[in-house]
């Protein structure tokens, strides 16, 4: 009959055949060799084969558990033998450890009150670490925060009041009429309108720079306000030198329009109806016009100093955000490197 033997080496072995009547595959315990089993396809009974490998599987697991009695019994007895030192040793007043084990049963005995102090501190270390850390990570996000919204450079835009303001012809016609009594000045000559860009008699040559390249505009406007040629043409370069150079030739062109203005006012006067003179029109532009500019260098100087405060403001908070940074770094690590240090201290001295 043929057949199959598996898992000999296990405590389950199995045998593989086939039925004698019918052929059907079986499988069944090894145990079961040399016994009838019943064929489950046609019911009849068939002999499990396999007597020599079940006799062979028996000695084998005969043979394995001596071996493992031999063995306990060996330890068991390798072990009575030891106690029986030890107790003996007890009596006879011998503490002294004799084995690496003892010695150093008796060493960590020795060092358990220093290992417990160790223990604790390295345990205390290590939460008050963890919420070092904590913080320490909390303040370098912060500093973080902090260079970042502060590090790009804010210029404060111009305010309104930065703007040069001219001197208008309705504000002097009121100061005019304020500063006159009715009656009080006598009607104005009649004047002949200057031609527009009329100038004195070679106007370039007598003024000094820059006043030379508005000698035509000066001129005019001494003409309309009927002033001394000299004294007034003085006067309004003078003024022109010390105007800003970026608004010098605005600056000229408003006081020529202000002018012809004020000289269409003077012509239409009469004694019942004054109106103020040239020389008192000039002052009083130049003198608005000087206001005008004193507040706006002065809206100027505050934006300027507000910049500057702002800009050491925001230095002074880099510089902060810098310095906590740097020290929460160094927080950081110290506390991160401490634990392991009184590690490596116990590691030392319990190998010691």
């Amino acid at each position: 009959m043929d057949y199959q033997v598996s898992g000999t080496g296990g405590r389950r072995p199995t045998v593989a055949f086939k039925c004698s009547h019918c052929g059907e595959s079986l499988v069944e315990s090894l145990e079961l060799a040399g016994t009838p089993t019943a064929c489950p396809s046609c019911g009849r009974d068939a002999t499990v084969p396999g007597d020599a490998e079940l006799a062979t599987w028996k000695q084998r697991l005969e043979e394995t558990r001596s071996q493992v009695a031999r063995k306990q019994a060996a330890a068991d007895a390798k072990r009575s033998s030891a106690q029986a030192r030890k107790s003996a040793r007890a009596k006879s007043g011998k503490t002294r450890p004799t084995s690496d084990r003892e010695r150093s049963d008796a060493t960590a005995r020795t060092n358990s009150f220093a290992d417990r102090v160790l223990m604790s501190a390295f345990g205390l270390v290590r939460g008050v670490s963890v919420v070092v850390v904590l913080l320490a990570l909390l303040t370098i996000a912060g500093g973080v925060v902090v260079l970042v919204v502060n590090l790009p450079s804010k210029a404060l835009p111009p305010t309104e009041q930065e703007a040069l303001q001219w001197p208008e012809m309705d504000a002097f016609t009121g100061w005019c009429a304020s500063q006159l009594a009715p009656a009080t000045r006598s009607h104005s000559p009649e004047v002949a309108p200057p031609q527009d860009g009329a100038a004195a008699t070679t106007p370039g040559t007598r003024f000094p720079w820059p006043c030379t390249e508005v000698a035509n505009e000066i001129s005019t406007v001494v003409q309309w306000l009927q002033l001394d040629e000299v004294r007034g043409g003085d006067y309004i370069c003078e003024w022109y030198r010390e105007a800003d150079a970026d608004d010098r030739r605005a600056a000229i062109i408003r006081l020529t329009h202000f002018a012809k203005g004020v000289g269409t006012k003077m012509r239409e006067s009469s004694a019942s109806e004054p109106f103020c003179d040239g020389s008192d029109a000039l002052i009083w532009f130049i003198a608005e016009d000087t206001q005008n500019r004193l507040a706006r260098d002065g809206a100027i100087a505050a934006r300027l100093m507000a910049q500057a405060e702002a800009e050491a403001i925001r230095a002074q908070r880099i510089d902060m955000a810098g310095l906590v940074i740097v020290s929460a770094l160094g927080a950081l690590l110290s506390f991160i490197f401490l634990p392991l240090l009184i590690q490596i201290e116990r590691n030392t001295r319990r190998t010691s």
